[in-house]
């Protein structure tokens, strides 16, 4: 502002409620449609079930090229779905909260990718179905309620 004048509690208040809930619509904005964020998760989770089956040269290892290609596929048209709508995507974190988001969430899928291959080679047979269904549903949550990649979370609890 450019003169000294001073708001009151109130005119504050309603300020910061008008900007969280711009705030809230432009997260909402940005999630892609539950049917695409679903697509997109279960591709994910058959490239770390493909990779956690994978025992030199078997038909795993097509799982996981497989659903490598559906991941890309998916996540190309839902950036091209974003384009449409006019909004742009950003790839790289802009703000230390989404670097922050962005190094703890590929931590978080990294060991679990290692984690599926690693107990299976030790004789969990399972571990990689927990570990793909854990990774898809841990990529379908932080689409839905990270959708821009920060640590602000959109809506209420009730949503």
């Amino acid at each position: 502002m450019s003169n000294n004048e001073s708001i009151d509690a109130k005119a504050a208040q309603a300020a910061l409620n008008e900007i969280e809930s711009s705030q809230k619509n432009m997260q909402k904005a940005l999630r892609v449609p539950l049917w695409m964020s679903a697509c997109i998760s279960i591709s994910y989770g058959f490239i770390v079930f493909g990779w956690g089956m994978t025992e030199h040269d078997n038909l795993w290892a097509l799982a996981m090229w497989i659903g490598g290609a559906l991941f890309f596929g998916f996540v190309l048209l839902a950036v091209y779905s974003a384009k449409l709508l006019g909004m742009k995507i950003n790839i790289l974190p802009k703000s230390s909260s989404g670097v922050m988001f962005h190094l703890f969430s590929g931590i978080a899928f990294a060991l679990l990718l290692i984690a599926g291959r690693e107990l299976r080679l030790l004789g969990f047979e399972f571990a990689p179905f927990v570990s793909a269904f854990l990774c898809a549903a841990l990529m379908m949550y932080f689409q839905h309620w990270h959708p821009a990649g920060e640590l602000q979370r959109a809506g209420n609890n009730n949503e």
